[in-house]
């Protein structure tokens, strides 16, 4: 009886990008194997970095793999808690398939320090390295039988991803999962928020998704998402928002260009992050002036935004014109509908009186 062929890949997928699925096509098609392992390493969650969760990394890989019936997503990796060595991983697999011949799947750049990894040697005893090629330089590294498979050289890598602007290398599915749950919106925010107002974005967002999980649980991610994005375009230079407003939006009619942050980071998700979420948009659309430019009744998630921003800890009974800022958080709790319909009557009331 043939055994049969499994190969492992192994990688933080943080996230899953079109490198990662070129380079496992790729073997499949040379290896031909009978199952694939896709293991996610362990990531140890730091108050400096923000990446995915270890539920995010696998939702996402499942995403990206569905349908494809002979690629598992493994999670013994992550259960461990802590950071496992390859070889580990691989005497796991052994003890699973005992008869089965072993590939591992890496990528060229990999291939240069191998033999500084945990157990090399017993490593390269119960698997063949298939090698992707990440750098013509790599390629040229001799001492270490490998299979090298044959594909172009892609300059991408999931720091890139997070830390800049490359959706065009994601999976569709993926990409929607990502801007859907806010995942990497604050690396996002970053660039176009001072800490004071990123520390407003973090406190609306973690207000919005508590007000959502009192209304519609299965909605909380999507309004922590929203509040997080709401100000990407606050600070932006005046001029630059009445001319994006003006000559890209189609908005000419507008009280001060501090009610147009809404419209145009809408407009950055949308085009920057292609962010499809009509939800998403239109929440972060309307949290300035819920009614201009729409005929409809603000929907929940429109409604628990302007909430958030307007009732996030930091705000006072001055923010709200003298009343009592503690009543509408504890309503807001209780009953959006009413005090959304309140609070803004009380606002735009007083907004006149200024006038």
């Amino acid at each position: 009886m043939q055994s049969s062929k499994i190969l492992i890949f192994g990688g933080s997928f943080d996230p899953i990008h079109v490198g990662h699925t070129n380079m496992l096509n790729e073997a499949i098609k040379e290896i031909e194997p009978d199952l694939v392992y896709v293991v996610p390493n362990y990531i140890s969650p730091t108050k400096d970095e923000f990446y995915s969760t270890p539920e995010q990394r696998i939702e996402m890989l499942n995403l990206a793999f569905k349908n494809c019936n002979n690629i598992k997503i493994s999670d013994f990796e992550i259960k461990q808690k802590k950071s496992v060595k390859t070889w580990e991983t691989i005497q796991h697999f052994l003890t699973i398939h005992p008869n089965s011949e072993f590939f591992l799947l890496i990528g060229s750049d990999q291939l240069v320090n191998f033999k500084q990894w945990y157990e090399y040697e017993k490593i390269l005893e119960n698997v063949k390295l298939v090698v992707y090629p990440r750098n013509l330089n790599d390629i040229k590294f001799n001492g270490i039988e490998y299979f090298l498979l044959q594909g172009p050289i892609l300059d991408v890598s999931s720091t890139k991803i997070r830390e800049k602007v490359m959706p065009f290398e994601l999976n569709e599915k993926v990409l929607n999962y990502i801007n859907d749950n806010g995942i990497y919106a604050i690396n996002r925010i970053r660039e176009y928020e001072s800490d004071h107002r990123f520390n407003h974005s973090l406190r609306v967002a973690y207000m919005a998704r508590e007000i959502m999980n009192n209304f519609d649980p299965k909605m909380s991610n999507i309004a922590y998402t929203i509040g997080l994005y709401h100000d990407i375009a606050k600070e932006m230079a005046a001029e630059k928002q009445i001319f994006i407003a003006k000559n890209i939006l189609g908005i000419h009619n507008f009280v001060s260009y501090k009610v147009l942050h809404g419209y145009i980071g809408s407009y950055i998700l949308k085009t920057k992050y292609l962010c499809s979420n009509k939800l998403i948009l239109q929440a972060i659309d309307r949290h300035t002036l819920p009614y201009y430019q729409y005929d409809d009744e603000p929907n929940i998630l429109d409604k628990v935004l302007y909430l958030a921003d307007k009732l996030e800890p930091s705000r006072t009974d001055e923010d709200v014109f003298g009343k009592s800022v503690q009543y509408f958080r504890e309503l807001a709790y209780k009953d959006v509908n009413k005090c959304f319909n309140e609070l803004y009557s009380w606002l735009q009331e007083n907004l006149k009186g200024k006038k």
